[in-house]
């Protein structure tokens, strides 16, 4: 046995549950181990202040040496009612107290660190030292601050008076990476714009720090900061319960019905040998003031992902509901309708009083128009955790420190006064600047003082001595391992089946004092599609497949073209019908004009769609730019007979022939195809498109979002890929406009007014093109008499010969018996 002192912390008590249908307002708590016990004061106002006033309590006792045999200590709850009532509303035990001894030598750390020392940093030579110590030493902001590892941390430090302790130990491969120079993109100069093609926002930021199998969209433009990607929740990545942990409150015996978690009881405890002297102080020692203090929370509700379908259609239309303790935000009116994986895009504000309402219940809901929302689920993050954490989880620390732009900084802090007051607070050395070139920040309490962090800009930019200073001291808070900019994903759970998750919540919380003034919300808006217009002109057609036969045996086709983007069905044009085809050409000269909607930075169509007659909304998809253009053959009596299609992406497409002859007739379509499966409907290619026979050249691929307008030859084929025979050829000139232009330079559809850019005139076509039905003459000229005019000729001739005859045969013998043989 050991005579052991257990300090003990006791901050508050949250949610504690009603005991008999009465809620609890006059709670203590009592601490038992081995028999000896402590108590809180009672807390009278639980509802007004639920924290303890004394919050440091000591409990003397002797302990096993050997863990095994120490009792456990006890966490016991009790309301204090009318008559010295005291019913116990809950409990929580501790089994084993080893992971909250400290080291019995005070300098265990010290040494150890001294021991091990010459392996993790290995020995250089004078001179390197010199060069080193001359040369700019620039720390990396990278992931490797953020690692979980077993590196000691300086939050976790327990330094005693005079002590100078390292306050990160690095093995060697981590030493190497900490002095390489590795080069952080410079601020954008004050009053540079990005140009016109480049169009950056959050979420370029948000998809690019996005794991690739995660991200919709490669972004290769953007080369700003990035944020930290948390595939959970951030308290599941980082210990943000290093000062005060939450101990679940329980009442009932486990696997009975009336087992239930009756509250939580903030607090820490640390146990070590009553003998042991320079007892180190305690970890929560920097814990703030205890009392109700106001802060301003705000929500970054990004996007939420594999929501559960809740609709008969499938899908659900979900919103965001928030509250903290009485505050509470209800944006129904802001619903999504169908969709399973909505980007909210949409930042929320809140006053909170901690620690009154230090429980933060983020829900999402399926909008009904007829009977009452459904709940699709939840997630609870504790606000008080963040606030009280070493760590300083109330706003992430991005990568550089900007002024402007998307990477603006939010806090209401600069690096500098941050750093300040964590050496204030922890009674260290404030940090050196360096006033002349590069600028650098050394802190003693790091390797002595002999580690330099300088800021280097990416580009060739001047950067001023407030500026490298902030982005230094930043360099310094990375190195700490303080929480980065970051976005988590929460899992959503419903209360009735607590067992399922019913989705994923992607969003960033930022907790700020209230009285300083604050920086604007980071805009994280959904991305809005442009209008855009897509001109297309059909010139001619070349080597058209003729599949009608004329009279006399004549193939030939009734040709005309038809084509319209992908989601657009509804908006299917066609150019007139050029009749009578008989060698494979066709002319048009008709313009087709196509209004869609398009994200550039996503590169993809936004189509808006009901699903039904009886849909009231619509809705989304978002899909690749396609072009249809199919070839048929007109029939009066029957359907129209196909005769050729092409189906291609306006992003990437094999550039048009300047000739006609330059296109081959190879059924492969290895020379002139570069195109998409054509077989898939809306749905299918708003998920995943696979590019077929594409040419590993990317030289003879064009976009036309960055070409704006091109003409040429495009073949147009009939059949399966590998499969298919080219049918047809098309001259065709494509052009896409945004919504201004297409306002002031208007065109008409076909070759109405205004008829201009280009101008197009009638075609130029043969003689022998028309419609038999309203061309009589024509037909009979070019149909009939072209195939059947010697047989005409002939009957006409045998019938006028028989006229002749008969006539002769009738009126012959009259006549001659009246002139020769005449009565007198």
């Amino acid at each position: 046995m050991e005579d052991c002192t257990i300090e003990i912390l006791a901050w508050g008590l949250r949610k504690l549950a009603k005991y008999f249908f009465l809620s609890v307002n006059k709670p203590h708590v009592e601490f038992e181990c081995g028999g000896k016990i402590i108590s809180t004061e009672v807390v009278k106002g639980f509802k007004k202040f639920p924290n303890f006033k004394n919050t440091n309590l000591t409990l003397t006792l002797p302990l096993p040496v050997k863990e095994i045999y120490s009792p456990p200590f006890n966490i016991r709850v009790y309301d204090n009612r009318l008559f010295g009532r005291k019913p116990l509303v809950g409990i929580h035990t501790i089994r084993s107290l080893q992971n909250y001894r400290i080291l019995k030598d005070p300098n265990a750390i010290e040494h150890l660190e001294q021991e091990e020392a010459p392996e993790l940093e290995p020995d250089r030579d004078p001179e390197a030292e010199e060069e080193e110590e001359e040369e700019d030493n620039v720390i990396p902001v990278d992931d490797h601050f953020h690692d979980d590892d077993d590196t000691l941390s300086l939050l976790n430090k327990e330094p005693g008076a005079g002590e100078d302790i390292p306050l990160v130990t690095l093995n060697a491969n981590e030493a190497e990476q900490l002095i390489d120079e590795v080069e952080v993109p410079a601020e954008t100069a004050e009053g540079d714009e990005e140009p016109q093609e480049r169009v950056i926002d959050w979420w370029s930021k948000f998809y690019k720090s996005l794991p690739p199998e995660l991200s919709p969209v490669s972004d290769d433009e953007y080369d700003d900061n990035l944020l930290e990607y948390y595939n959970d929740g951030l308290e599941a990545k980082f210990d943000l319960e290093d000062n005060i942990q939450n101990f679940t409150l329980t009442r009932g015996l486990k696997g009975t019905g009336n087992f239930k978690i009756s509250g939580k009881f903030k607090g820490n405890l640390r146990v070590y040998p009553a003998r042991q002297e320079n007892v180190p102080l305690p970890h929560w020692r920097y814990l703030p003031e205890n009392k109700v203090t106001d802060y301003v929370v705000r929500i970054y509700i990004v996007r939420a992902l594999d929501l559960q379908a809740l609709d008969s259609n499938g899908k659900s239309d979900p919103y965001i509901s928030i509250r903290a303790g009485k505050k509470k935000v209800n944006d129904r009116k802001n619903y999504i309708p169908k969709n399973l994986n909505p980007q909210f895009g949409r930042c929320y504000e809140l006053s909170v009083r901690l620690p009154l309402d230090s429980e933060l219940i983020i829900k999402v809901f399926d909008h009904d128009l007829i009977g009452f929302d459904e709940l699709i689920g939840e997630t609870r993050l504790d606000l008080e955790d963040r606030v009280l954490t070493n760590k300083r989880a109330t706003v992430g620390l991005p990568q550089t420190y900007q002024e402007n732009g998307i990477n603006k900084w939010r806090d209401y802090e600069k690096p500098t006064e941050i750093l300040e007051q964590i050496c204030k607070k922890r009674e260290w050395e404030p940090p050196v600047y360096l006033e002349t070139p590069p600028y650098s920040v050394t802190l003693k309490q790091i390797k002595d003082g002999q580690k330099k962090f300088a800021f280097k800009p990416k580009s060739e930019v001047v950067v001023e001595k407030d500026q490298a200073h902030q982005n230094a001291a930043l360099m310094v808070l990375h190195y700490l391992k303080l929480i980065p900019e970051h976005v988590e994903t929460r899992r959503l759970i419903n209360p009735l089946q607590p067992e399922l998750i019913q989705g994923n919540l992607q969003l960033f919380v930022d907790v700020f004092p209230k009285g300083p003034e604050l920086k604007e919300c980071v805009v994280i808006d959904p991305r809005k599609p442009r209008p855009y217009e897509l001109r297309v002109v059909i010139y001619d057609c070349r080597d058209v497949k003729l599949v009608d036969m004329a009279l006399g045996n004549e193939p030939m086709s009734d040709v005309y073209v038809k084509g319209h983007l992908l989601g657009y069905e509804r908006n299917k044009q066609k150019t007139d019908v050029h009749y009578r085809s008989m060698n494979g050409e066709a002319n048009f000269n008709w313009r087709w004009v196509f209004p869609f909607d398009y994200l550039p930075q996503e590169k993809v169509l936004v189509v808006q769609k009901k699903s039904s007659f009886f849909s009231i909304d619509p809705e989304e998809f978002r899909i690749p730019p396609l072009f249809d253009l199919s070839i048929y053959d007109n029939d009066l009596l029957f359907s129209d007979t196909f005769i050729g299609k092409v189906e291609f992406d306006l992003r990437n497409f094999k550039r048009p022939a300047m000739d006609w002859r330059e296109l081959s007739t190879d059924a492969s379509g290895s020379v002139s195809r570069g195109l998409f499966t054509a077989y898939r409907t809306l749905k299918s290619a708003a998920q995943t498109l696979t590019m077929q026979d594409q040419s590993p050249d990317q030289s003879e691929f064009i976009n036309l979002f960055e070409a704006k307008q091109i003409r040429g030859w495009m073949p147009v084929w009939e059949g399966l890929p590998g499969e298919s025979e080219m049918t047809g050829k098309v001259d065709i000139e494509l052009q896409i406009v945004d919504s201004t232009y297409a306002e002031e330079n208007p065109v008409g559809k076909g070759r109405k007014k205004p008829n201009q850019l280009p101008f197009l005139p009638p075609p130029d076509r043969p003689a022998t093109s028309f419609n038999w039905l309203t061309s009589p003459w024509k037909s009979f000229k070019y149909i009939i008499w072209k195939n059947y005019g010697n047989y005409i000729l002939m009957v006409l001739g045998i019938v006028l010969l028989i006229i002749f005859l008969a006539l002769f045969f009738y009126y012959t013998p009259p006549n001659v018996v009246d002139k020769y043989v005449s009565p007198e």
